[in-house]
Order: C-alpha cells, then structure tokens, then sequence
C-alpha cells in the first residue's frame, strides 16, 4: 500500500509540477554531509597522531639526557653519607693528634704521619662538600626533566583515548554513509506519502482547483460540440453536398 500511495504522491507532484520540498524548507535538521565529517576526522586522526609521534620523539630526547645526568652525577645522599663517614672517622684521629703532641713535637715521625692521614681525608671531604652544590643542581634538572616525561606520557594517553574515539567515529560515520542512500530513499518515499495524505493548501490546492475547474469546462464545451454536431449530422452533410454540387 505505502509503495502504491508513494507511486501516486510522485505522479501527483509532477502533475503538478511542484518541486519536491529539500530538508530545510520543510523544518527538518539538515541531512549531515557524512563525506565531509570523514574527511575532518581523517584529519584530526593525522594531527593527532603527529602530535602524539612529536611528543614520543621529545620523550627519547630528554629521556637520554636524564640518563646521562643520572650516570654523571652521584646521588646526593651517597655523598653526605661518605661525608658524615669521613667526620666520624677524623674525629678519634684528631684526638690522638693532640694527645701526642702533649709529648711530641709536629716533626715526631708518629705525628707527620697521623697528619698526612688527617690532611688526606680532609682534602677528600672537601672535594665531596664541593660536589655537593653541583649535584643537587644536576638533581634538580633530573627532577624537572622527569616531571616532563610523566606530563608528555600523560599526554599521550589523552591524544591516544582521542585517536580511540575518533576511530569509532570515523567507523560510526563509513556505516551511515554506506546506509545513506537507503535512509535518504526511505525517507522521500514517507515524504511522498505525507505529501499525498497532507498536502499543503497555500498553493497546490489553489493551482490544482484552478486546473480542474478548466479541465472540467472545457470537458463540459467539449461534450456540448460533440452533442450539436450528432444531433444536426444530417443537416450539415445536406449543406455540405449542396455546396459541392454548386462550385461543380
């Protein structure tokens, strides 16, 4: 039934020669250009993932700076522990230095050589105390360098989820195109039937009125010609032949 009545709606229309009415004049949300929102996602799909390939690239790049910082630079509590070791161990050395300077003098063999030995561990624990300063500093960069590998990992997760959900768009939008011309011929045909059960009565209604008002009159002329003709078809055949006989 709904095939027949959407047959009739479309001879109706072009008896009438109404153009069939687009999406929007009819009030309807624009059909959606499914080829053009691919075309977009494609395109958001490759800048994303370029960003997600530059990032990877800063990622290798700052990520062997740390480890050359991390192998270069002892780790700072190593050093106060080597140091807080060198301070315990001068401190019963230094006593012993002055008990026997009680008795010795500096040029005792006893107490150069117990010198020698206190200025070898100071020297070292000065060298440590100056890399101190410098090692912070280097662990302070490796802290920083760290904190922009986690936030650019973290930002490759989020460019990731979105490549995720793009892809289900781009897959979403390649069934609703290959299903678009079913959907588009299904809806003209209920737009056809609508038309048909509905029509507008601004101007098809007039416009046809007006054309079978006409059609009917001049049926009705018609009718009343063939009428006269019938009824007089002997006259007008005498007057005929009468004529003819005379031009003879």
């Amino acid at each position: 039934l709904k095939d027949t009545v959407g047959k009739i709606a479309n001879a109706y229309l072009k008896h009438v020669k109404k153009p069939y009415k687009t999406v929007d004049e009819t009030g309807r949300v624009p059909r959606i250009d499914y080829r053009l929102r691919y075309t977009t996602l494609s395109k958001e799909r490759r800048k994303v993932s370029a960003e997600i390939k530059r990032l990877q690239k800063r990622i290798n790049d700052i990520g062997f700076e740390l480890s050359r910082l991390q192998k270069e630079s002892p780790n700072q509590n190593e050093i106060k522990q080597k140091i807080a070791q060198l301070d315990a161990a001068l401190i019963p050395l230094k006593n012993e230095l002055e008990n026997l300077r009680i008795t010795y003098t500096d040029n005792w063999p006893s107490v150069v050589k117990l010198k020698a030995k206190i200025t070898i561990l100071e020297d070292e624990r000065l060298k440590l105390s100056d890399m101190l300063p410098v090692v912070k500093e280097r662990e302070k960069a490796a802290e920083s360098i760290s904190y922009k590998i986690d936030k650019d990992k973290a930002g490759i997760m989020k460019l990731e989820d979105r490549i995720k959900f793009i892809d289900r768009r781009v897959d979403e939008t390649k069934k609703r195109e290959n299903g678009l011309e079913e959907d588009e011929s299904l809806l003209k045909k209920e737009e056809l039937i609508n038309y048909i059960i509905t029509p507008p009565t601004e101007k098809v209604l007039p416009e046809l009125g007006i054309r079978l008002s006409i059609a009917s009159a001049v049926g009705l002329i018609l009718w009343v010609i063939l009428g006269y003709l019938l009824k007089n078809a002997y006259i007008i055949l005498v007057t005929i032949d009468r004529l003819f006989n005379r031009k003879r």
